[in-house]
């Protein structure tokens, strides 16, 4: 008989990592008869797929085009009726698979996300979290959920048989899916219990570099689902308006020169903004004071490395396509 249930693994140059990965699937509370690991290299230049194969996962391989294109590569070799995605940093709880599948396999959704945690005490990781518990804490509160993040989430086979990733996604291809999805009426739950552990970018570069990637490609998945332009299940109507408070305030700074009035509001603007995020402070204050005092700025920083890459994403759409820039990546999370 053929698994109940594929897990899928897009990796990109992961040799060094994905073993962690790996040995935690091979420890899950399923029967192992009952599941299968598909491990997609996506052209890694390393030992990869090596090292995939010496922990018994099925290999594909294929050039380099990136998550959407190994996962859609994934869903198509799977012979599972559930189908489970991780990225190969990410290391599940061992009853990970049990959890996150089960609200599909009962048949009470078809689509399931589960939560992401870290413990690393690095504030720039740390903070990233607080972020993350944030927007986890407002998914609990909703019966039905629109973003799932594929580091930690699955859905039925068939479904994703119908409604692929979207390939010209180099990143957020699954916030994408997930708006589609939701647009099409089907349901899907946050499990809150089904735990992986993932290790966050530990510098300021790496986290705003992560922002203006994700950033990058906001306009294209806005302009196909406009009604998510504004929120969705774990980003409060808030975010978007600390956004606009952050981009107001640096267009009316250099007017200063010309007027303090422009000077106040642009003060007005910024202070505004960062009020908005007032819950992560408190949650990164729990974590510790000093931690508490530096989210402020961190979450501003973030916010004006997401903010250029909006900046970018909008000029790709609008931009005749002899002059557009390339927005596409080739690293994975």
């Amino acid at each position: 008989m053929p698994p109940s249930t594929s897990i899928v693994i897009p990796a990109h140059n992961e040799a060094k990592r994905i073993s962690k990965c790996l040995q935690a699937l091979q420890h899950q509370t399923l029967r192992p008869q009952d599941y299968e690991i598909i491990v997609i290299d996506d052209g890694s230049e390393d030992d990869t797929a090596a090292v995939a194969a010496g922990h018994g996962a099925h290999i594909i391989r294929q050039q380099n085009k990136g998550p959407a294109v190994a996962r859609n590569a994934g869903i198509d070799q799977a012979r599972g009726e559930i189908i489970l995605f991780l990225d190969a940093d990410c290391v599940p709880e061992e009853h990970w698979a049990e959890r996150l599948r089960a609200p599909i396999a009962d048949g009470s959704a078809e689509g399931a996300v589960g939560r992401i945690v870290s413990r690393q005490t690095r504030p720039v990781a740390a903070l990233i979290q607080s972020e993350l518990d944030e927007r986890y804490a407002r998914a609990a509160n909703y019966e039905r959920v629109d973003l799932l993040n594929t580091g930690n989430c699955g859905f039925k086979r068939d479904l994703l048989r119908k409604n692929r990733f979207d390939e010209a996604f180099r990143w957020i291809e699954d916030a994408e899916l997930s708006f589609r999805l939701a647009r099409g009426g089907h349901k899907m739950v946050f499990v809150q219990d089904a735990v992986v552990e993932h290790s966050h970018p530990e510098t300021l570069r790496a986290y705003m570099l992560r922002k203006f990637r994700y950033a990058s490609f906001a306009p294209s998945a806005s302009r196909l689902h406009p009604q998510k332009a504004l929120s969705d299940s774990r980003s409060a109507p808030s975010r978007r308006l600390q956004l606009l408070l952050v981009a107001l305030a640096i267009a009316s700074a250099p007017a200063a020169f010309l007027s303090p009035w422009f000077g106040l509001l642009s003060l007005g603007c910024l202070a505004a903004g960062v009020l908005l995020s007032f819950p992560v402070y408190l949650r990164a204050g729990r974590r510790s004071f000093a931690l508490g005092l530096c989210a402020p700025l961190f979450i501003l920083i973030g916010n004006v490395a997401f903010l250029c890459g909006l900046l970018r994403g909008i000029a790709h759409i609008c931009l005749p396509r002899s002059e557009k820039p390339a927005v596409g990546f080739s690293s994975t999370l």
